[in-house]
């Protein structure tokens, strides 16, 4: 069983969830419209519908990223800005090859510009 089966399984079962997300959605108006068995939706529609919506939501990273490559390259400030703040956080790093999260949670200027863009 995958894990979206399971997470079907567990709500349909009756294990309460406080969130009203996608799935969630998709299972109450499923059962609330006591639809017949032609027009219920399948367990595999549903996870197709679930899936849908994951790899959409990557295309949406995906176009954001690229709009926020294009600003900066036309933001000579906002390019210094972030050059600086990216080798400040280099010398900071320099002992450990990975970047940490707490090197990460140092870049307040280049989730500034993340989430303008978003």
């Amino acid at each position: 069983m995958d894990i979206l089966e399971k997470v079907i399984n567990e709500r349909r079962g009756g294990i309460a969830t406080s969130r009203v997300d996608f799935l969630q959605q998709l299972l109450t108006d499923d059962n609330k419209q006591e639809k017949d068995e032609v027009t219920r939706l399948t367990d595999k529609e549903i996870k197709d519908n679930i899936l849908t919506m994951i790899i959409a939501g990557q295309d949406t990273i995906a176009i954001a990223m690229t709009w926020m490559i294009k600003f900066v390259d036309e933001n000579q400030e906002v390019l210094n800005e972030l050059k600086k703040e990216q080798l400040q956080i280099e010398e900071k790093c320099r002992e450990n090859a990975y970047l940490t999260l707490e090197a990460l949670s140092e870049m307040q200027y280049a989730s500034k510009v993340c989430v303008y863009m978003y």
